[in-house]
């Protein structure tokens, strides 16, 4: 009994090690931010969606993620090399070399032709996709070496946003507002949170390679004092992006897009209003970078900014498609929790990065 269940731990430890492996190369703790999009949009056109149709837009979903996270670290290899927190990615290890992960990368793009012609999506909707596809590539290509970063920045959280337009259009449905919030908050989540907590994260490695980002177009500096400095424009860049994703949540509300009762209107504002809150408190902490509990408060607030758009749509969409959500929020929070803290601190921190889910 006791060789067994020795036997079972060390084929668990095994088990273990190859999903953090594999959540190094492709992101498994970012599966719900990558499903979100499609899934959301989608249901802005046809509440009730069938196993099916969830299956195939969750297939989409993890399609692009994988294309998104693979290709980025294959261009952004060189940066990577030289940041402490990536030296155990598959790339930078050389496990993996870079044309493998291109292969990896690429792999995905046709498998989502078929996913598509099987929910029955026109033109449109490869339209939309390929645009997905295309956003993506700029990002990743110039993301750190053009002129004006918050346009790359801006490019990267389209293509997350198109995955919206595309889940309405692959089912053949007309765009409505609310497909439109989702695309919306698509593009300004990820300008938000690539334009700040990126950047001021990575900022010494990004300044010594010589990197662009916006925090850094926007002023932020290394002080001769060894604090980090983080100017005014930093700043009003972030509470502005702050601010129009809270209004892109808070005016379907007020305005009753979702068609909502009184008190399901009531109880969403009321939702929505105390994530606001809570972010706009967390937001003073992550402006400021070295404050001890600055990690902790920009992965928190990362967090709650990314669900209040899926907050405010629980009671909207089918139950289905509330379970598919649920589902794959826990596999993206309980497997990060568990490889940060369950693991020895000393080694936590390089066997899973507990960023937000940008593309850094």
């Amino acid at each position: 009994m006791k060789k067994l269940l020795s036997t079972v731990v060390r084929m668990g430890v095994r088990l273990w090690e190859g999903f953090i492996e594999l959540d190094r190369l492709v992101r498994v703790h970012f599966v719900f931010f990558c499903t979100l999009w499609a899934l959301l949009g989608a249901s802005t056109v046809r509440r009730n969606l069938g196993a099916g149709q969830i299956a195939a837009l969750l297939a989409v979903g993890l399609c692009f993620h994988v294309y998104s996270m693979v290709l980025n670290d294959v261009l952004d290899l060189p940066v990577d090399r030289t940041q402490p927190a990536r030296q155990n990615d598959p790339l930078v290890r050389g496990s993996i070399r870079p044309w493998q992960a291109l292969v990896i990368a690429l792999a995905p793009i046709p498998l989502t032709i078929p996913l598509t012609m099987w929910l029955g999506g026109g033109a449109g909707a490869y339209a939309a996709l390929a645009a997905a596809f295309g956003l993506m590539a700029v990002y990743n290509a110039w993301g750190k070496s053009c002129p004006v970063p918050p346009l790359t920045d801006a490019a990267q959280g389209l293509s997350w946003g198109c995955l919206g337009l595309y889940g309405a259009l692959a089912l053949g449905g007309r765009p409505n507002v609310l497909t439109w919030v989702v695309l919306i908050y698509g593009t300004g989540f990820m300008l938000h949170i690539n334009g700040i907590h990126g950047g001021l994260r990575d900022l010494d490695n990004d300044l010594a390679s010589g990197a662009r980002t916006t925090a850094i177009f926007l002023g932020a500096r290394r002080g001769p004092d060894g604090r980090m400095h983080v100017p005014l424009g930093v700043a009003v860049f972030t509470y502005a992006t702050f601010a129009g994703l809270a209004a892109t949540v808070l005016l379907p509300l007020l305005r009753n897009d979702f068609g909502y009762s009184p008190a399901v209107k009531a109880a969403m504002l009321a939702a929505a209003g105390a994530l606001c809150v809570v972010n706009l408190v967390l937001l003073r902490t992550v402006l400021r970078p070295d404050h001890r509990l600055w990690n902790a408060a920009f992965r928190v607030q990362c967090f709650t900014v990314l669900v209040a758009l899926p907050v405010v749509f629980v009671p909207y969409v089918s139950p289905g498609t509330r379970l598919t959500l649920l589902a794959v929020l826990l596999i993206s929070l309980l497997p990060l929790e568990w490889a940060v803290w369950l693991r020895p601190r000393s080694r936590a921190a390089d066997e899973i990065s507990p960023a937000p889910p940008e593309l850094a």
